[in-house]
């Protein structure tokens, strides 16, 4: 089960860990609708929706959660979301 959870999670979700945040590069197979995931990273529990139009994070936890996703630096406090669109050339 854990290689099942890796896969989605670092595989497709493109989760790793740098500088003291979370970075995600996500990819959708192209047979997918859409797929979602939970981690935690140093205590904060986050969701991860991966869809065929866009890609949202959601701190579940009241700590800062530091995350990049795209290039782009967020801080999400908690229960904030963030929400981008999908592009073409930005996720596969």
């Amino acid at each position: 089960m854990a290689g099942t959870w890796l896969a989605i999670v670092e595989g497709f979700g493109g989760m790793r860990i740098l500088d003291n945040k979370v970075l995600f590069t996500p990819h959708i197979p192209g047979k997918w609708d859409s797929y979602s995931f939970h981690a935690r990273f140093r205590g904060i529990l986050f969701e991860v929706r991966i869809t065929k139009d866009n890609v949202s994070v959601k701190n579940l936890s009241e700590k800062i959660l530091k995350l990049e996703l795209s290039g782009k630096d967020y801080q999400l406090k908690g229960s904030e979301i963030v929400t981008l669109k999908r592009e073409a050339d930005t996720f596969s």
